[in-house]
């Protein structure tokens, strides 16, 4: 009786979701829209031979972090966390740490961030986690930045989630200055524009994300770049791409005084991304790949580095007990 009522549910679900839909304009019709705001522009694919010279001899860095949590229930959280720079002329950079509510200096922080924001502790605990992390990987960035000079620098993630932080000024002032291509490569987009710009009809919907506006409009190797006078976040140039052969569009972040390089860029990223997948540029995806925190490593760290006492009096929930 259960799974009857679950399926029933599930399928009421995806009618709803498909309704939601019908009213959305065919792909051309998106694209005409789209095209008073923007350019749809093709990549060219550059050619190995041609690369150390587009690039100056330049290396390229992606940055990107990892965290894995081992808890039983709030505040008995532990969370480790980690960085790398990956560069692909020179040696990892990395920088790594823990953070954990039963820390004083950090419960204080998340009784702030509660009451600023008026939120619960565990919500404010949530926050405080994707910040931290994202600020060890602009001091990452930012020490590969002055480290490597290098032609590209690749952050996992939009622009938004790094310049609430004071070292975001001094990361773009140094890439500015050497001539360093910085981009914020966003796999999943998360912004709400362009219904707004389009004037699409949103009964029965909070709002319609740019993703779902963006999904299947795009051919492979295809980007979407925005007017001057039209911005998705502040004075960011932001581009929506289709590198891969999934129909979902990634986004690029761009400095606004860097914006007559995104033709080019946009052309040296497709060129770094493999034609089957997500449309993720290699060299991110393999700093992803290295950077990411494993549950066994976490578990092993705990073991042999916390006394038993306090992993089983702090850490071992009940739950892990059940016979069944």
């Amino acid at each position: 009786m259960l799974e009857a009522h679950l399926i029933k549910s599930l399928q009421d679900f995806n009618e709803r979701i498909k309704r939601n839909y019908q009213d959305l304009p065919q792909a051309d019709t998106l694209r005409d829209k789209i095209s008073l705001f923007g350019r749809f522009i093709y990549c060219n694919k550059i050619d190995a031979s041609r690369i150390p010279e587009f690039t100056e001899c330049r290396p390229v860095v992606a940055v990107d972090g990892s965290r894995i949590e081992y808890a039983s229930f709030f505040p008995y959280s532990l969370v480790f966390m980690r960085t790398l720079a990956k560069c692909t002329g020179g040696s990892d950079i990395t920088r790594s740490g823990i953070i954990s509510p039963l820390n004083l200096e950090v419960y204080n922080q998340l009784e702030k961030i509660s009451d600023e924001q008026d939120i619960s502790l565990e919500e404010a605990y949530t926050l405080h986690l994707k910040y931290s992390l994202a600020y060890m990987e602009l001091l990452t960035a930012l020490e590969a930045a002055k480290t490597y000079k290098p032609y590209m620098l690749m952050l996992d993630g939009g622009f938004l989630l790094f310049d609430r932080f004071e070292e975001w000024e001094e990361l773009r002032r140094v890439c500015i200055e050497n001539k360093i291509i910085l981009t914020g490569i966003i796999e999943e987009i998360a912004t709400a524009e362009l219904a707004n710009w389009l004037d699409l009809n949103r009964d029965n919907r909070i709002r319609i994300y740019d993703r779902e506006v963006l999904f299947g409009i795009l051919e492979v190797g295809e980007y979407l770049i925005f007017n001057s006078d039209r911005r998705i976040k502040k004075d960011y140039c932001t581009v929506f791409a289709r590198l891969g052969t999934s129909p979902q569009a990634i986004g690029c972040d761009f400095l606004s005084e860097q914006e007559d390089d995104v033709f080019k860029s946009m052309d040296f990223i497709y060129t770094l991304t493999p034609k089957s997948g997500q449309g993720i540029p290699l060299w991110l995806q393999i700093t992803d790949a290295r950077v990411r925190i494993k549950r066994e490593e976490a578990e092993k760290l705990v073991e042999n580095y916390l006394d038993p006492y306090v992993k089983e009096k702090i850490f071992k929930a009940n739950r892990k007990k059940r016979a069944f």
